[in-house]
């Protein structure tokens, strides 16, 4: 999409002036966030850092806590565009604190990477590490693979001027895969949008037709009118008129029966058509909740490497580091739990497929935790050997899973599980 930054900041600063007519402090913070938003993408980072300035003031005022941690968080990533990396850092840990009071998990990300930014341009490399794993955690478990991405870039980044080249090189592999896996969601949702909009204007297109159709019988059906009053001068006229009249009301109606079949045949493929789209919508969330699922178990397996690197180099330290060490483990080992990516993976699930789990509980109460798991994991379309990568099973383990629920399910040899999950609602 072109940017045009110029009639946006036309646009806002209008709005602005009427906001501020209208006085409303809430509205007038808005408007200035997004005058200085323009300006910071512009580079004008002075400029923008004066609006910013200025909203910050309005939040602190009508005590907007949340809008005001937004605030420092935004005022921090422009003093690092200006070199001031202290003020910077001060800035996203007041962000950060804010977020904390509040309990807001996921909206500490922002903040959490800010600081590990400003500590990196510091050279305060360690530092920057700790923010930046927290950073990239709490985004796991919000699903913002946004900030995953830009987690790990980061990381990345930290791990190579540490020298630790392995694990930049594993950072910036899980960069790759979640902005490959970013670029493959925005790609579905523009082709479902173009669709969308191919199949509004050919649908426009055919009522204007139609609207063109009718337009043209009330005509013909005004010069009939025109006709039979003419007609009114002689019997044998009246007569002829008559059989004529009889004639363009019989074409006419076929004519009509024509143009509503036409209809109807449009109106059975504009339904289709919007069945296709929902379908295709529902493909692209299911897609979209696999990709969670690996990312997750690439994510476990990224934890566990750097766990066993640190068992690796524990020998060699003192009992004061290995200490050190031993609590990066724990904080390690609780970041891959399988259950806690369940928890993130069962509500956008839910979202997509709602009372699944209750419905198939009800037909089948006999299924264990573990089998609902497996049911969903089938239910999006994942393959034995993913579902083998997620659950860090053997493909044989997977495949004798999938048999003992078909079992439970009391299915016959010849009926697919995994068919029935696909289709059962």
């Amino acid at each position: 999409m072109q940017k045009d930054y110029e009639k946006a900041l036309e646009y806002y600063i209008n709005g602005l002036e009427l906001r501020e007519r209208i006085g409303d402090p809430r509205q007038i913070a808005v408007s200035l966030n997004n005058v200085g938003i323009v300006y910071v993408e512009t580079r004008q980072f002075h400029k923008g850092l004066e609006y910013y300035e200025k909203c910050l003031a309005i939040n602190q005022r009508i005590g907007a806590r949340s809008d005001v941690a937004k605030n420092y968080h935004n005022i921090g990533v422009v003093y690092d565009q200006l070199g001031e990396h202290d003020k910077a850092l001060n800035y996203s840990q007041e962000a950060l604190n804010i977020y904390k009071e509040l309990g807001d998990n996921a909206s500490q990300t922002y903040p959490l990477l800010g600081v590990a930014t400003s500590l990196y341009l510091m050279d305060r490399y360690q530092e920057a590490k700790t923010y930046a794993l927290e950073g990239i955690e709490k985004s796991r478990r919000a699903s913002l693979l946004s900030n995953m991405e830009s987690g790990y870039s980061l990381l990345s980044k930290i791990e190579n001027k540490l020298g630790n080249n392995s694990l930049a090189f594993d950072a910036l592999l899980m960069n790759k895969k979640l902005s490959d896996s970013l670029k493959n969601i925005e790609q579905t949702k523009r082709l479902t949008l173009l669709e969308a909009e191919y199949k509004f204007n050919k649908e426009k297109d055919a009522i204007e037709l139609a609207n063109e159709k009718e337009k043209l019988v009330l005509s013909e059906e005004l010069k009939r009118e025109k006709i039979i009053r003419s007609a009114a001068f002689g019997g044998t006229i009246i007569l002829m008129l008559a059989l004529f009249i009889l004639y363009r009301y019989y074409k006419l109606k076929k004519e009509a029966n024509t143009t509503l079949a036409e209809k109807n045949q449009r109106l059975k493929e504009l339904r289709e058509s919007e069945k296709k789209l929902a379908a295709d919508a529902l493909a692209s969330k299911e897609r979209e909740l696999a990709t969670m699922a690996m990312a997750s178990h690439e994510k476990n397996s990224i934890l566990k490497n750097i766990e066993e690197k640190i068992g690796e180099i524990e020998g060699n330290m003192d009992s004061e580091h290995k200490q050190k060490l031993k609590v990066m483990k724990r904080t390690i080992s609780d970041g891959y739990s399988l259950d806690k990516s369940w928890d993130s993976f069962i509500h956008r699930f839910e979202d997509v497929h709602p009372q699944f789990f209750d419905n198939l509980k009800t037909n089948n109460p006999s299924l264990t935790t573990e089998d609902l798991k497996l049911s969903a994991y089938l239910k999006i379309g994942m393959t034995n050997k993913e579902i083998a990568n997620v659950t860090h099973l053997t493909l044989g383990s997977v495949k004798s899973k999938v048999n003992r629920l078909k079992k439970k399910m009391e299915m016959s040899p010849d009926d697919s599980v995994r068919d029935f999950m696909l289709q059962f609602v």
